[in-house]
């Protein structure tokens, strides 16, 4: 298992339904203990890419990869000195904003060495091979094993292409000992859970109508169920149009939605479930 990523982050004070909360992770594991004892259903969702997974380093290897290509180092030298020599990674959605942040060098964003690196991520970023870079957010991986042992159905809701990254992702979550879903015909039978669950997009619907479409159809069934995301637009529909799912947004990257995060704080009244950005229980 590869090590957790040594990130300290910290906690803020939210509240649901009237319950004072000190975190989220934690509140959710309570309610998932109770329910066990009262044999109630319950489901807790979690999207993958920069809610439990930090894709820095994924982002990281393949700008190193860029690095060492022949080509790359002759047109580009001096970024390529720099990246040779990046350390103490941050998060950062965008890989333009990501290579001149850790280089600093600003970086034109309609240059060719803008497209150059860009088009180089975008075609590995997506690759499943490269899934195996990412490295778990600290604290995700306790949480994740502490609900296990409640018997929680627990599903995977993440926007991912199935037929791209179906393998890399399920070789992930065995990698860092998570929770794997049964997925016939693919020879994982003594990793999977009958009670863990994958979705994967297998649409050209936009990422926000798709979580929109598979929550109504997870949220049946249960009597309580919660969800964990990292995308404020998302976290925004399924709040408005799910109220009944418990939903909270893991405060990492957000792909650029700036206006729908300050949107979300806004709306976001004292009974109303906020972000938090710890994976730490206290």
């Amino acid at each position: 298992m590869i090590p957790l990523v040594p990130y300290v982050f910290s906690t803020i004070t939210v509240s649901l339904s009237g319950e004072h909360l000190l975190h989220p992770p934690t509140y959710i594991l309570e309610q998932c203990r109770e329910a066990k004892r009262v044999e109630n259903p319950v489901k807790v969702i979690f999207d993958l890419d920069s809610t439990l997974f930090n894709t820095c380093f994924r982002t990281k290897s393949i700008f190193e990869e860029f690095a060492r290509d022949p080509e790359f180092s002759k047109k580009y030298p001096l970024l390529v000195t720099r990246i040779h020599s990046w350390q103490n990674l941050h998060e950062i959605y965008d890989p333009i904003e990501f290579v001149s942040y850790h280089s600093g060098i600003a970086i034109d964003p309609y240059s060719q060495l803008a497209f150059d690196l860009r088009t180089y991520w975008r075609i590995r970023f997506f690759h499943g091979a490269y899934l195996s870079y990412d490295q778990l957010y600290s604290g995700s991986f306790q949480v994740m094993k502490q609900l296990e042992t409640t018997g929680c159905d627990i599903t995977y809701l993440t926007a991912r292409n199935r037929r791209d990254l179906l393998g890399g992702t399920l070789l992930s979550l065995i990698q860092h000992d998570l929770p794997v879903p049964k997925v016939g015909g693919l020879g994982i039978k003594k990793h999977d859970q009958p009670n863990v669950s994958l979705i994967m997009k297998q649409c050209s619907r936009s990422d926000e109508n798709y979580k929109d479409h598979q929550l109504a159809q997870l949220k049946r069934g249960y009597q309580k169920i919660f969800y964990i995301e990292n995308e404020p637009g998302i976290v925004m529909m399924a709040r408005e149009r799910h109220p009944e799912i418990a939903t909270f947004l893991f405060n990492s990257v957000h792909s650029g939605q700036v206006s729908s995060y300050r949107e979300l704080l806004g709306s976001c009244q004292d009974d109303s479930p906020l972000s938090f950005d710890c994976w730490q229980m206290l």
